[in-house]
């Protein structure tokens, strides 16, 4: 499940930083 939640997170992330993605 943490991975999970991660994962929205990361997405939520990617609509208010897209660098995020390059990060993540």
């Amino acid at each position: 499940m943490r991975g999970k939640l991660q994962e929205e997170v990361v997405l939520l992330g990617l609509k208010s930083n897209p660098r995020v993605q390059l990060q993540h």
